[in-house]
This record gives C-alpha cells, sequence and structure tokens, in this order.
C-alpha cells in the first residue's frame, strides 16, 4: 500500500434529514454547500472556505463524515475523491491552495507534479513553494517554503511554477536519491531532455548549495526506465551503499 497523504473523517451517530446524493456520497440539503461542490467539480480542485460561514459548513459536514479533508482547511467528498488519481489528488490540492494564495510559485516535488513528473503521494505530501522573503514553514510542517533572491516563475495549467531544470535540481536537494532519480528519469522520457544540458544549467548556479551533490546524481539517470517504481529500485543499492552520499557530495 503506497503510503502518502493521511485524510481526516469524522464519524459519529446522527440522524440525517432527507436528502440528495452527489457522487454516491450522502450529503443533507444546503445550496451554499451543494454550490461549493459543483464549483469544486467543474475546476477540478478542492472545497476551502472563503469566510467564517462557509468554514463553518464544511467543517460540520466534515464532522458527520459527508466530507473528508485530504489538506489542512481542504475538502472533497469522499468517493469522489476516490475516483482521482493520485496525480490529479495532488493536483486538485495545488489548485485550490494557488486559488487562495494568488502568485505563489511552487517548486521541487509540487512542481514536478504539476510538469507530469511524479504521482507519489508521499513526495508530495507537503507543498513546496519558493519565495523571495524568507518565511517559516507551516500547517505542522505541510507547508515548505525555500528562500531564492533569483527564481524562474512559468505559468503551467493555472498555477506559477519554476523552470523544469530548477525543478529537477531543486527535486534532487530536497530528496532522497531514490526518489529523486525516478522524477529525473521520468523527465527524459516526458520532455527532450539533454543531460549534457541540464548539467551545464546546474553548474551555472554557481551561488546555490548542492551543485556538486546535483551534477553527481546525473550520472546515474537513465530514461529507458519503464517507470518511477523501477527508478527506485534501481536507486535503492546506490542510496544505501557507496554509489552516492549526499552528506560527502554537498557543498556551500
Amino acid at each position: 500500500m503506497r503510503r502518502g497523504w493521511s485524510v481526516r473523517s469524522h464519524h459519529r451517530s446522527i440522524r440525517l434529514r432527507p436528502c440528495e446524493r452527489i457522487y454516491g456520497c450522502r450529503m443533507r440539503r444546503n445550496e451554499a454547500v451543494d454550490r461549493l461542490v459543483d464549483r469544486s467539480h467543474r475546476e477540478r480542485r478542492c472545497m476551502y472556505g472563503r469566510d467564517d460561514a462557509e468554514r463553518k459548513r464544511l467543517r460540520r459536514r466534515l464532522q458527520v463524515g459527508d466530507l473528508i479533508s485530504p489538506f489542512p482547511k481542504f475538502y472533497a467528498e469522499p468517493r469522489y475523491w476516490r475516483s482521482l488519481t493520485y496525480r490529479e489528488r495532488i493536483l486538485h490540492v495545488l489548485r485550490t491552495d494557488a486559488l487562495c494564495h494568488p502568485g505563489r510559485t511552487y517548486c521541487g516535488p509540487s512542481a514536478a507534479a504539476v510538469w507530469g513528473l511524479t504521482d507519489s503521494m508521499s513526495v508530495c505530501e507537503s507543498i513546496h513553494i519558493v519565495d523571495g522573503r524568507r518565511r517559516r514553514n507551516g500547517a505542522g510542517g505541510r507547508y515548505r517554503f525555500h528562500y531564492r533572491r533569483r527564481y524562474t516563475s512559468l505559468p503551467y495549467d493555472g498555477m506559477q511554477v519554476t523552470s523544469l531544470p530548477e525543478t529537477l535540481f531543486d527535486c534532487i536537494r530536497y530528496l532522497d536519491f531514490p526518489q529523486a532519480l525516478a522524477i529525473l528519469d521520468t523527465s527524459l522520457r516526458r520532455y527532450p531532455t539533454d543531460i549534457a544540458h541540464i548539467r551545464d544549467i546546474f553548474r551555472s548556479y554557481g551561488h546555490r548549495k548542492g551543485i556538486r551533490y546535483a551534477v553527481l546524481v546525473l550520472e546515474y539517470v537513465d530514461g529507458r526506465s519503464a517507470n518511477g517504481g523501477e527508478s527506485v529500485l534501481r536507486g535503492h543499492p546506490h542510496h544505501h551503499g557507496r554509489g552516492v552520499r549526499r552528506d560527502v557530495a554537498y557543498q556551500a
């Protein structure tokens, strides 16, 4: 069973009044909540409360088990959520966050999910955000802010993400070697990525930490891997052996 996001769901015994079925999930009739449900499905995102009244309604539905919370303060119908692929679930959360916080630029694993390089729920458990200001992580570590004075922000599927080379560089630095290798292998299969060109771009990041390690990881990339799982398996011997040591290769 794949590890990843834990979903909050509260259940208690309660007598429900006549209700209607939406995606097979029983819900009390409430036009305000129904509008939130319909709009979230159209926009392929989760629900969130825009004011105290909406937040109260959504929390009440969570408490009686009509909704789940896949991310703090975000809500979805259980059956609808189960119908989504892992990548769709990740993108639903990111689209909701982008709507709540316009102007944010996603980096690392979050940007990799938008680029279509990963659908791992465990890798994307937190939302990674690059920011020109120094900020503390929030939501119990579910928000990861990364300070950077200069970065590229590109529009992609309604969100702002770092460029593909920056995304790969960040994934190498933020993730364990097998997970980063899976994303790099996928980038070769999905995009016409030239490793030599990527290596030159990494070396141009002269002011950033971890360049030596990132260049080393590129030596193990192989786009012939059939999928991310195969890449992870290929990476484990190097990660636990002597092949790739981040603590040794990392440099300031």
